[in-house]
């Protein structure tokens, strides 16, 4: 090979687009320190466990996306099988470009009126750029919750929607 052709393949390769390579970082959870913690991290416990996200990977972490400030390590529930990390919208993306595709749960605004709460998660499959094509999976279900003797349970699941 001559020493342009070498140069001008050094060129190419230096010139090329690059991809930085998003690092996942997990979570460890933290005590709950609100009664919005307590049922998130009771959502997320119920998305996770047998029946939730289906198809879940237990050697990967189950990513949450948090593109809103009431979502922290004191809502993620206390599990040895399951890991959490948490993405923006930005990184759900990226990280979907990078592996292919990618289940994000998003998690509803916990909505609390006196004994009684209300919450809901989503989960959703964000295919890569590379991918075209196939339906879009969502999985959405909602919980209600009472207070019984200051603890707070699940009342009722009220359902789940597959699209």
């Amino acid at each position: 090979m001559t020493f342009r052709k070498l140069l001008a393949l050094a060129l190419f390769a230096a010139c090329s687009p690059r991809y930085h390579r998003f690092s996942l970082a997990t979570i460890q959870p933290t005590e709950a320190r609100t009664v919005s913690d307590s049922i998130v991290a009771m959502v997320l416990l119920g998305a996770v466990t047998p029946g939730g996200l289906r198809g879940l990977q237990t050697d990967q972490p189950v990513i949450v996306q948090m593109d809103s400030a009431f979502l922290s390590s004191s809502a993620l529930p206390r599990t040895d099988s399951v890991q959490f990390a948490f993405v923006d919208s930005t990184q759900a993306e990226q990280l979907a470009n990078e592996r292919g595709r990618l289940t994000v749960v998003s998690i509803a605004r916990p909505i609390i009126s006196g004994d009684t709460a209300r919450s809901a998660y989503t989960a959703r499959t964000i295919r890569g750029r590379e991918k075209v094509g196939g339906m879009a999976e969502w999985l959405t279900c909602f919980y209600r919750f009472r207070r019984i003797d200051g603890a707070w349970h699940v009342d009722s699941a009220l359902g789940c929607v597959v699209t």
